[in-house]
């Protein structure tokens, strides 16, 4: 931008006539400018997945005594700009500060955005190519005198008024299903298993309370974190590598042997954690009203993880789709030709005069790096947020649920594992109570039937 405005300014000192051999230099500098820009953001991408899987493999790979076998813990990072903070393993955001976010400096911050994003920085160099062949094919038709009909401006940002008015009705709708379907796999479902398992933690250290119960609530609650594990990685297509989970203690070598040839085996999962209260209730250890209630809470999980494959198998439909994404596409081709054209003829002096571009290049370059940006930026956005359990910067931070989830869960179940003496000193003393009421009570019946029977002797 900087150098079509120094260009416009050079071009009123020269003949008051822009010369098109100095507007060609400065698009093929533009251009190469994007494509470095363009190689620069893919090789930090390919640099940050490949940062990330290592630390993922060291993890599986590692051994440790707790669950997760990751002794570090979750080590929240801060950006530079401390407009956000994100997981150190994954590299997922995790929370990012909403009064910085609204304000001017998100200008001057293109990392984690579709901004900076590989997929749209290249479809903006590719429309600004589209732009420079127009450029150059309008400048051959004019000098060689090749007698080729030319195309009128008009009719162009006729068209793309046309495209526009069409799209933003297609987009608008595509983005709010998107985002509602982003949300109900956080909220509706993801979080309906997170429910589900505290819910059932919560029960078991409250019926299930001391240090003999111990192993059975850690049962509980390996087979839950593997539950939701084994969910991301069916949703990366790695849910055959079971040896993961082994390797981090969440799945022993005979569970991963029963579940190698099972499908679904998140959901899987919870037959075995439903099975452990059945035997339970066998025992004599849960009444029939508990044995429901856990019941209720293991087919609340699995409906939960059965919600999030739905969504992940259950795409938007193909035809409305694919015609959005035509529809942006021709519309940004059309932008890019209507700009390419009006740049060289700018700088002609052989066009008519009922043709004359009402903008400069500047304007008109703005206008398509903008367009072209924005249509093709929420494009990648949609794509993002259609299958949140990936390993992209926007996605659902895996480890650190996982985490948060171990602890939330570990301080349900352990918390009474010895009860606070105010607690017990307060059902002892209501207990008492109680059974100096009933005493009250035993006396004050066999009075009232001595009463009775002196009255009826009477």
């Amino acid at each position: 931008f900087l150098a079509q405005s120094a260009f416009i300014a050079m071009s009123s000192w020269s003949e008051n006539q822009p010369q098109p051999v100095w507007l060609a230099v400065i698009h093929v500098g533009a251009l190469i400018l994007l494509l470095a820009v363009y190689f620069l953001a893919s090789k930090r991408a390919r640099a940050r997945r490949a940062h990330y899987s290592a630390v993922y493999e060291e993890l599986s790979n590692g051994a440790a005594d707790n669950l997760l076998a990751d002794s570090r813990g979750l080590r929240e990072k801060q950006s530079k700009s401390k407009l956000f903070t994100y997981a150190d393993v994954g590299g997922q955001l995790l929370k990012y500060d909403v009064d910085k976010t609204t304000s001017w400096q998100v200008l001057f911050h293109l990392g984690g955005t579709v901004a900076a994003h590989p997929a749209v920085l290249w479809h903006v160099t590719l429309y600004y190519a589209v732009a420079f062949l127009a450029f150059g094919v309008e400048q051959l038709i004019v000098r060689c005198d090749l007698g080729i009909p030319l195309l009128r401006l008009v009719s162009l940002s006729a068209v793309s008024q046309y495209f526009t008015s069409f799209i933003g009705i297609l987009l608008g709708f595509y983005i709010s299903t998107v985002m509602g379907r982003w949300w109900s796999i956080r909220n509706d479902t993801l979080g309906s298993l997170w429910g589900a398992v505290d819910d059932l933690c919560l029960l078991m250290g409250a019926h299930f309370p001391g240090k003999d119960w111990r192993d059975v609530r850690t049962l509980v609650l390996r087979y839950s974190l593997a539950s939701f594990e084994l969910i991301f990685m069916q949703a990366q297509g790695t849910d055959s590598e079971l040896w993961r989970l082994e390797k981090r203690k969440l799945l022993t070598a005979d569970e991963v042997a029963k579940l190698q040839d099972t499908p679904s085996r998140p959901q899987a999962i919870w037959t075995w954690v439903a099975w452990i209260f059945h035997e339970l209730h066998e025992q004599g250890h849960v009444s029939d009203i508990m044995l429901q209630l856990f019941y209720s809470k293991c087919t609340q999980a699995r409906g939960g993880i059965g919600g999030i494959l739905a969504y992940l198998t259950c795409q938007l439909p193909w035809a409305y789709v694919h015609l959005l994404t035509c529809m942006v596409h021709l519309l940004c081709t059309v932008v890019a030709v209507d700009v390419g054209l009006s740049n060289s003829r700018y700088v002609t002096a052989f066009w008519d005069p009922d043709d004359v571009p009402e903008h400069g290049p500047l304007v008109k370059m703005i206008q398509l790096v903008l367009t072209t940006f924005f249509y093709t930026g929420c494009m990648e956005l949609g794509r993002s947020l259609t299958d949140p359990l990936g390993t992209d910067f926007e996605d659902f931070p895996r480890h650190a649920y996982l985490y948060w989830m171990w602890k939330e869960v570990e301080a349900f179940q352990n918390t009474n594992e010895e009860p606070v003496s105010t607690a017990q000193d307060t059902v002892r003393r209501m207990a008492v109570i109680q059974q100096q009421r009933q005493q009250q009570k035993a006396v004050a019946s066999k009075v009232d039937k001595m009463a009775y029977f002196d009255h009826v002797q009477l």
